[in-house]
């Protein structure tokens, strides 16, 4: 079984990419390695203390929440090397839930301890910093695909009235 962040397949993705030797090994003793997560576990549920956060070593998270009217609305897939979690941060307690898709391997980071820990190693403070803002970006891109799809809907709606034979695939390209 996986014992260090240097043994595994995604460090390159995931926390321990920017750190030095000693800096990975005081990661390494704050990481609970877990056993699989099977399809249909949750990490954390919406109402959740924060606790933790979680690498993804294998498989395929969602999170998602439950609308007002009792639907779950996804907010993200996540995958090998991201951190699933960071949501929780600013009110100490997860707005969403986090189900597995499929059987999934994770690493456990206790919150505090990390966040103890970045105080004192720059360098991991930084890699923290940097997949932070990785996700507000992938948020951000998303919202912006979202509303660019909902004008195109609108204005596409307002254009196929006058030209029935029209049909817009601008928003296919990635």
């Amino acid at each position: 079984m996986l014992s260090h962040c240097q043994d595994c397949s995604i460090s390159q993705l995931c926390i321990p990419f920017t750190l030095n030797e000693h800096e990975l090994d005081q990661l390494d003793n704050i990481i609970e390695r877990k056993k699989p997560i099977q399809k249909g576990q949750t990490l954390f549920k919406a109402g959740d203390e924060l606790k933790s956060l979680y690498a993804i070593r294998s498989g395929t998270i969602k999170s998602y929440t439950i609308t007002e009217q009792g639907d779950e609305q996804i907010t993200g897939f996540h995958l090998a090397g991201d951190l699933v979690g960071f949501d929780a941060i600013g009110s100490g307690h997860h707005p969403s839930f986090a189900q597995a898709l499929e059987t999934s391997m994770v690493c456990e980071i206790p919150f505090e301890t990390l966040d103890d820990l970045s105080g004192k190693m720059p360098n991991l403070r930084q890699q923290m910093m940097r997949l932070m803002s990785g996700e507000i970006k992938g948020d951000q891109d998303m919202i912006l695909l979202l509303s660019k799809e909902k004008c195109g809907r609108a204005s596409g709606s307002l254009y196929l009235q006058s030209v029935p034979s029209f049909c817009p695939a601008r928003f296919l390209s990635a």
